[in-house]
């Protein structure tokens, strides 16, 4: 028997109880023994490690200088310099970019400084020596890898930075941290200014990961593109024209696209399936024509998910402690509604394992707290707790969260559509109920 579900918003509403705590082959190059970066001398010990941890105080020019990583120190941060202020770590700031987390620039450096010294290829460079000679500016790209688990699907993050510069630190690297917590296999692009030469970077990567993807450990199928502002420009061309279109041979599509905070306005019925996120505040990238491309897409029948975020300009990375906190996961969901064979521990992030657990506690109590009603759930009466409780058959879930954001509230409703056939919820019996200045967001959904 089918359930139904009623979601009401009381007062000034707004979240989710449950919810909380989501917040190439030949021109690809050489061979991986030529490709592969020296990590830069022995392997330190544990207590070496420590002693020698980055901080917040830690010069920005101890880090590029770190014997640890040899040559490649240099691409951490923007080559061109006058795109970067601050002089340690925690004082990192970049050129068009907002919300940049000290914590998370440490976290980085120092997950860099660790895996390098413990002997792991943390870079790659992506052209030949011979390459490189013939065009020096291919001096600075190559990939920075995320390991994930051994055999997963990869992703590549892109940074912006205008195509005059890469902001790695602040849009790719956290993106590709982040993935590989969740078992993703990442790389972060640093790649020549110029939309064109990007573009070309991005399809060499991606056919350097294809070519060598045995000796990486990567699954090909079904990876996904990421970039934020240039960086989702380039994500988005390679997804439309292929990697044939820039210089290398044609490879597979990616299953996704996860674009921030661009006016990449282009679309055709070749896009791939396309998430995209945006501050409603941004003086650089409207929202309204990243929604008018979805709307497009949608149109072709290319899937699309769109998220516009309160009071957030350009720039803001993973968007820890704002309004759009907890994207990257909803990202992630998105790719891996696309994937054709999705891991068995799809979105390992505890933030939905715990809001299922918290709707079947609901549905479990509903025998205590509607004790009350009539067999079938005719009847539904306020539970004793925030959850409006009714039979296993038929329940609600209310929540009272004057504090909360209209996001948020859009979270909980596509948790709840998601995970729908799990409760054997039929989608035309989820609808959303807003009582007094709460009945706007029904509107808004």
């Amino acid at each position: 028997m089918k359930k139904k579900i009623i979601l009401s918003v009381l007062g000034a509403v707004l979240l989710m109880c449950f919810l909380a705590a989501c917040q190439t082959t030949g021109s690809a190059g050489a061979s991986m023994a030529g490709t592969f970066a020296e990590t830069g001398g022995a392997s330190r010990t544990a207590a070496e490690n420590d002693a020698s941890a980055y901080t917040a105080d830690t010069p920005i020019s101890d880090v590029i200088q770190d014997p640890v990583f040899g040559d490649y120190g240099r691409l951490i941060f923007p080559v061109n310099s006058s795109y970067y202020r601050g002089d340690t770590l925690g004082e990192l700031s970049l050129t068009w970019y907002s919300h940049i987390d000290p914590e998370k620039t440490v976290e980085i450096a120092n997950y860099m400084r660790e895996h390098a010294a413990a002997g792991e290829t943390i870079f790659y460079d992506i052209y030949t020596e011979e390459e490189k000679a013939e065009d020096p500016a291919k001096e600075d790209t190559g990939l920075f890898f995320f390991r994930g688990n051994p055999g997963a699907k990869f992703a590549v993050c892109n940074a912006g930075g205008g195509f005059a510069y890469v902001g790695a630190m602040h849009d790719s690297f956290p993106h590709a941290l982040e993935l590989s917590k969740m078992g993703y296999n990442a790389f972060a692009l640093i790649y020549r200014p110029g939309a064109q030469t990007a573009c070309e970077d991005l399809a060499r990567a991606i056919a350097f990961i294809f070519g060598h993807a045995e000796e990486l450990q990567v699954d090909t199928a079904d990876y996904s593109l990421w970039g934020g502002s240039a960086g989702g420009r380039m994500a988005a061309w390679l997804g439309s024209y292929g990697t044939a279109a820039f210089g290398e041979e044609a490879l597979p599509r990616p299953a996704a696209v996860i674009m921030q905070y661009t006016g990449y306005s282009e679309y055709s019925e070749n896009d791939p399936p396309t998430y995209a996120c945006v501050g409603d505040q941004d003086g650089i990238a409207s929202w309204r024509t990243m929604e008018e491309r979805l709307n497009r897409l949608q149109e072709f029948g290319t899937d699309t998910e769109f998220h516009v975020y309160p009071g957030l300009g350009h720039g803001f990375g993973l968007g820890t402690g704002t309004a759009a906190e907890g994207w990257l996961q909803d990202a992630v969901s998105f790719w891996e509604k696309h994937m054709e064979n999705p891991p068995e521990n799809a979105s390992p992030d505890s933030g939905l394992e715990q809001g299922l657990q918290a709707v079947e506690e609901a549905m479990a109590a509903g025998s205590r707290d509607a004790s009350e009603m009539e067999e079938g759930g005719e009847d539904l009466r306020q539970g004793t707790s925030e959850n409006t409780i009714g039979t296993p058959e038929d329940f609600s879930a209310a929540y009272d969260y004057g504090s909360g954001r209209m996001e948020d509230w859009s979270r909980a409703v596509r948790f709840i559509r998601k995970n729908a056939d799990i409760y054997g919820i039929a989608p035309e019996d989820i609808a959303v109920m807003g009582l007094n200045p709460g009945r706007r967001i029904p509107d808004a959904l």
